[in-house]
Formats: structure tokens, C-alpha cells, sequence
């Protein structure tokens, strides 16, 4: 994150230069970047694949630059985050997303998700 914000102080005030603006630079760290452990991402699909199929998980193609306070634990205790989906089956593809204030859920994620948490932690507990 360092490196960007090196990278990014020049960018901005060139930027702003090329408009005949000027601009000052403040980049803040307020979360680590959150790196999940392959471990923890490999006992996660194990679970979901167990239980729902192997269509279950899903990883992601790229990495995501997100911003996770849950960053600052998988930082100290090695970890994973996974994402639950909980739009309605009957939803368009372009459906609002997580952070809309029009998004709706379904519901029927929660025991889904509880059940695949409740799995990872008895796998993990089982391994010792």
C-alpha cells in the first residue's frame, strides 16, 4: 500500500496540473490489505464443496483491492474470507450489489452460510 501512495502523490498533482489546478496529497493506511491464507481457503472449499456440491465455491479469478477491517485479524491468525450469495435466484444479473441501498437479499442464505461457518470450524477443530 506504501508503493501506491508513493505512486499516487505525483499522479494526482500531475493531474491536477494539467487542468491548471493544483492538489495536495494525503494518503491514510487505515486497513492492511486483506490476504486470506490458501490453508484457510482450502479447508472453505472443502467444507462447501461437502455440502453443497462442487459448484459451491467459487474462487476468485483476480485479486480485490477491497478494503475489510477483517484484514486486521487474518494480519494476526491465518484466515479467510468468504463471500455468501444472497441475491434472489430470481434477480437480474445486473441487480443492485452488497452496498446499494437497493439491494435486496434473500434470506435464505443465512442458514447456508451459518451452516458452511459451522463446518470450517469443525474441520479446522478436527485437524488440531
Amino acid at each position: 500500500m506504501t508503493s501506491f501512495l508513493r505512486r499516487a502523490e505525483p499522479l494526482c498533482r500531475g493531474i491536477a496540473e494539467a487542468h491548471g489546478l493544483s492538489a495536495d496529497v494525503r494518503g491514510d493506511i487505515q486497513y492492511p490489505a486483506m490476504v486470506c491464507a490458501p490453508e484457510a481457503v482450502d479447508l472453505g472449499q472443502e467444507a462447501a464443496e461437502a455440502l453443497y456440491g462442487p459448484e459451491a465455491f467459487v474462487r476468485m479469478p483476480t485479486a480485490n483491492m477491497a478494503c475489510e477491517d477483517f484484514a486486521r485479524i487474518a494480519a494476526l491468525v491465518p484466515g479467510a474470507q468468504f463471500g455468501i450469495g444472497a441475491r434472489p435466484l430470481a434477480a437480474p444479473p445486473d441487480a443492485p450489489f452488497n452496498h446499494s441501498p437497493y439491494v435486496v437479499f434473500d434470506d435464505g442464505a443465512l442458514p447456508v452460510g451459518a451452516a458452511l461457518l459451522a463446518e470450517v470450524a469443525d474441520r479446522r477443530l478436527r485437524q488440531g
